[in-house]
């Protein structure tokens, strides 16, 4: 069983789980499976930036399957998808599709081609929902 490595951002509220050692994706299902048993924070960036292993369409929808049930679990939440080229970002958005069109009341997902690119958006985000707490 491989360990996914993992990190807190605490001041973003965020978890970082670095998924360059998967080899297959039972792994990764079973690593998903393992992240659910634990404490949640608003964001999980998923970086699979050094990743090589290569999942199938099939396998991507089937994660998307299990997230999706997951996911309800963390509502307000946001998974934050980070992959190296054109290819992984096409699936990482196929994948965030079929999440959002199976389970719209769970979590929402974003893919992002740097990780730069995903910290900035959260910290995009939190400046939006706090204009909105003090709009209201």
């Amino acid at each position: 069983m491989t360990l996914i490595p993992k990190y807190l951002i605490p001041e973003l509220n965020a978890t970082v789980y670095t998924l360059n050692k998967i080899t297959s994706y039972e792994e990764m299902r079973d690593g998903i499976d393992r992240f659910y048993e634990g404490i949640f924070t608003k964001y999980m960036i998923l970086d699979f930036t050094d990743l090589e292993t290569h999942l199938s369409s099939e396998e991507v929808m089937k994660i998307g399957q299990q997230m999706s049930k997951l996911g309800k679990t963390r509502k307000n939440s946001f998974d934050l998808i980070v992959v190296p080229g054109l290819l992984q970002y096409g699936l990482g958005r196929m994948y965030a599709a079929y999440v959002e069109d199976i389970s719209p009341e769970a979590l929402q997902t974003k893919v992002f081609r740097s990780f730069e690119a995903a910290i900035k958006w959260i910290n995009e985000n939190e400046i939006i929902e706090k204009n909105k707490g003090q709009t209201k």
